[in-house]
């Protein structure tokens, strides 16, 4: 038996999808091509990736403080120096809204995945109206 699992995948992030686990890389190549060819899913981009059995593969490397402002304009990414409190799990941990500006600590691999994953975090809460009110809140608070 192999120490590896084939693992047929598309996607990134939140579009983030496993299709298929394979014992055999052959098989596992051939399913994504034949997925690759259809007209119906061409919108993907099907991927073989590997990986070894019994082993628990890092998913972090750290945690980074995200800067998105909501209206435009420089976007930035540091490491952070807060760490997460008890019963606090990842990868967004927390996000406050100042003025313009949406903060969030990420548990994230670095600067560029924590950026990807607040991208989606930002739209989320754009989305569902959760800035909008928080707006609402700190208006309100400073009349």
């Amino acid at each position: 038996m192999s120490d590896r699992a084939y693992v047929v995948t598309s996607g990134d992030y939140s579009d983030y999808s496993v299709h298929a686990v394979f014992t055999d890389l052959a098989a596992a190549i051939a399913a994504a091509e034949e997925q690759n060819k259809s007209d119906e899913f061409k919108w993907y981009k099907y991927r073989v990736e590997v990986v070894p059995l019994n082993h628990m593969r890092a998913v972090s490397s750290g945690w980074y403080e995200v800067y998105m402002p909501l209206n435009g304009g420089d976007e930035g990414c540091y490491t952070s120096p807060e760490v997460p409190l008890p019963g606090e799990r990842g990868p967004v941990i927390r996000h406050h809204h100042w003025g313009d500006e949406l903060v969030m600590i990420i548990e994230a691999r670095d600067c560029e995945h924590a950026m990807k994953i607040a991208g989606e975090r930002k739209t989320r809460l754009m989305v569902t109206g959760e800035i909008g009110q928080i707006s609402r809140q700190q208006e309100a608070l400073s009349d």
